[in-house]
């Protein structure tokens, strides 16, 4: 089976939204520990929902990288990751709007779509895996795919850069600061 070693895909995201030590900032009134409540239930429902598109994308690429696995063993991974990021995408979709904000909750949708956009496309390619050489039709079918895969990959990066501005914002809307989780290269915060 061919190895594309191409595909990678960025999730910065969803691990970033993750609560880990929260604290509000401001008064200590009744009125704003219900809210901070709120804006954590909020939070979680997010990361519970989207975590289980997430988990389904670590078998796909499981699956891809162990040799002994088929095309159709792939393409399973696929539709199942497909179905899951569809189902969370719904669920997601189906919570409440902050405050009126509903300013999270389309951005993890959006980055859900871009998702199941890339898998889809990505099902496009499982039939040149077994090929050992291609012809030039094949190849140019190829070549295109794997275009629309970059593009795909570029606007998820690019959905993802824009959660965690809207993430940034809508942690200050809510009196909650974010700072980096680590010292890693990826972008993840943690509510303070």
């Amino acid at each position: 089976m061919k190895k594309l070693g191409l595909l990678s895909l960025l999730w910065i995201v969803l691990a970033s939204l993750s609560l880990v030590g929260c604290e509000k900032h401001g008064g200590d009134f009744i009125i704003e520990e219900i809210n901070n409540d709120d804006v954590m239930a909020y939070n979680d429902n997010l990361v519970d929902f989207a975590s289980k598109c997430i988990e389904s994308e670590n078998i796909v690429w499981d699956t891809y990288q162990d040799e002994s696995a088929s095309i159709q063993d792939i393409e399973s991974a696929i539709d199942n990751t497909i179905s899951e990021c569809t189902t969370s995408k719904d669920m997601v979709n189906a919570l409440w709007a902050r405050n009126w904000d509903s300013s999270l909750k389309d951005s993890v949708i959006t980055v859900m779509e871009k998702d199941i956009e890339y898998y889809s496309k990505f099902k496009e390619l499982l039939p040149f895996l077994d090929l050992e050489e291609l012809d030039e039709e094949q190849a140019a079918a190829y070549d295109a795919i794997i275009d629309e895969i970059e593009l795909i990959d570029n606007e998820l990066t690019q959905a993802n850069s824009d959660l965690i501005a809207v993430q940034e914002e809508f942690a200050r809307n809510n009196w909650f600061s974010l700072e980096p989780m680590d010292d890693s290269e990826e972008e993840t915060y943690e509510w303070i």
